[in-house]
């Protein structure tokens, strides 16, 4: 089973993901046999982690136009990387993010349930995620279609969606496949992890008004004042309300977990979605 990882990036520095971008690509590479990097910017910042495994895509074709944040680009870039992969005659693609990393521990159980879903020669299958707030780990809530069989080549990405299409006769069928969130804790031990709130509130600000301002996932405004601008306060209101609805897993963070809570500082905003007893000096 060849198995490759799409995960598109940005600036990393600039928006505060450097942080733990090694790590998490450490991860991709100790998993995965390949793992693409398509580039929505010319000047992504130094990938330190110089593992043959990654390989990183940067053109005019992946650029963000006008170096403006735009949904469609993102989706434009994961169908991009799954092509690359088609044609070196890999056999699965993951799509992950940047502040994103595989379970050391979940390693066995994810191929043993990807190699399932191939045998029984299924177009795709899901990826489960956890969520990590320093030292916490929470139970999978989220479930996303984003594991893919080259194979059958019948599906191409979308946002936060996968459009999945089956030929009868003449006629071609599609349907979406969106993300979905529930209690999804029994499958804990074949779930990613995503990380949330290491970095500062410079670079929040940075990463949510790129985003804002590119009319992206949060051109409803959700992080912004009355005026349209970037507000750290209503941001932090709508993470805590999420955190709220989550449980903490009793699942025991495993080696690159513990190397980014570990790496936590107090200045990142993952530090102030937090009060009580959580909170380690």
């Amino acid at each position: 089973m060849k198995l490759g990882i799409v995960c598109p990036i940005g600036n990393l520095k600039e928006h505060g993901y450097h942080h733990i971008s090694d790590t998490v690509l450490q991860s991709f590479c100790d998993f995965a046999d390949k793992v693409l990097l398509i580039s929505t910017t010319e000047t992504p910042g130094t990938i330190n982690n110089k593992n043959p495994k990654i390989q990183l895509i940067s053109t005019n074709e992946t650029w963000f136009k006008d170096n403006r944040y735009s949904m469609e680009g993102l989706v434009n870039n994961c169908n991009i990387g799954m092509k690359i992969l088609i044609d070196d005659g890999f056999d699965v693609v993951m799509f992950l993010s940047i502040n994103q990393y595989i379970p050391s521990t979940n390693f066995e159980n994810i191929k043993n349930y990807i190699q399932d879903f191939l045998e029984q020669d299924k177009p795709h299958t899901y990826l489960y995620k956890m969520y990590q707030y320093i030292s916490d780990l929470y139970d999978a809530d989220t479930r996303l279609p984003w594991i893919l069989n080259l194979h059958h080549n019948t599906s191409v990405f979308a946002a936060d969606s996968l459009i999945i299409s089956k030929k009868l006769w003449f006629l071609t069928y599609k349907r979406t496949e969106k993300i979905r969130n529930a209690d999804y804790k029994k499958y804990n031990n074949i779930a990613i992890v995503d990380v949330v709130g290491e970095l500062t509130k410079e670079e929040a600000a940075r990463l949510w008004t790129f985003v804002g301002d590119g009319q992206g996932y949060y051109h409803k405004k959700l992080y912004a004042d009355n005026n349209g601008n970037y507000e750290h306060s209503q941001m932090l209101k709508q993470f805590k309300t999420k955190l709220q609805r989550r449980n903490i897993s009793s699942k025991p963070l495993d080696i690159y977990g513990k190397i980014i809570s570990d790496g936590s500082s107090l200045n990142y905003i993952s530090h102030e979605l937090f009060t009580g007893t959580r909170i380690k000096p």
